[in-house]
């Protein structure tokens, strides 16, 4: 894995997006790809269902690619309406397989999640300040 700074990945993706690429597809892409890797680290492990936190920005798009694509039982706890998200991440919303469970909340405790929950962070991205 190669780790990069937020300038140069915002710059990258402006790049591609200049080139021709929309949005959508690189939040695609990204979505996929860190499906693939999240099915391979779960091989062989013994989990129950993803948990996938979405935030409202496209850091939650990303994660709601990677929901649509796990191949796993999903339930989404989204900070907000996926009905009011904007952009790429609206795309991705909309998207969604209906038979993926999604919950809008501001908070969660312990009772949220389950023993063997593989849990998917998408609330913060390079946005964030």
């Amino acid at each position: 894995m190669k780790i990069i700074r937020i300038d140069t990945m915002r710059k990258l993706e402006q790049q591609a997006i200049a080139s021709g690429v929309p949005g959508y597809e690189l939040m695609r892409r990204a979505g996929e790809g860190a499906a693939r890797e999240i099915r391979a680290f779960a091989r062989g492990r013994e989990f129950g269902r993803a948990v996938v936190l979405a935030g409202r920005g496209n850091n939650g798009g990303d994660a709601l690619v990677v929901a649509a694509r796990l191949g796993l039982p999903v339930i989404i706890y989204a900070t907000g309406p996926l009905n009011e998200l904007r952009g790429e991440a609206a795309e991705a919303a909309r998207d969604l397989p209906e038979n993926i469970e999604v919950r809008v909340c501001d908070g969660l405790t312990g009772r949220d999640f389950r023993r063997n929950d593989l849990i998917i962070d998408g609330l913060l991205g390079t946005g964030f300040t």
